[in-house]
């Protein structure tokens, strides 16, 4: 995952969320985006420190992050949202987009170690 957007400083990436539809780019994500519906639940990012790559600045996670979904309901995960504390700070297309249906006893989504975030600023 590489592609993001409305990050102003990514780098200050706390916790992630996923989303149904585009959360979009402004002060707050698109309504109804966020997936909801217990166990669920926004989970902390891991993001190592910054490097410099080929002149851009980069930073990847560095553990698998497995984030707890809602047990029925048919949906998909197609983005990744972006916290930094409660302040929503833009989204990752997520690869691969989570598919979901029917009812389960467990289901998860895993936002893989070596994520990667990016910003023209070198660290």
């Amino acid at each position: 995952m590489r592609n993001q957007y409305g990050l102003a400083n990514p780098f200050a990436v706390t916790q992630f969320s996923l989303h149904v539809t585009n959360p979009g780019v402004g002060a707050t994500p698109a309504v109804d985006s966020e997936v909801t519906g217990a166990p669920y639940a926004r989970q902390n990012s891991n993001f190592g420190a910054p490097t410099n790559v080929a002149g851009v600045a980069t930073a990847v996670t560095t553990d698998d992050i497995p984030v707890p979904l809602p047990l029925d309901g048919t949906f998909n995960t197609p983005f990744i949202g972006l916290w930094d504390g409660t302040t929503y700070a833009g989204y990752l297309d997520a690869d691969p987009v989570g598919v979901f249906s029917g009812t389960a006893t467990a289901r998860s989504y895993t936002i893989e170690a070596g994520t990667t975030i990016e910003s023209e600023n070198t660290p």
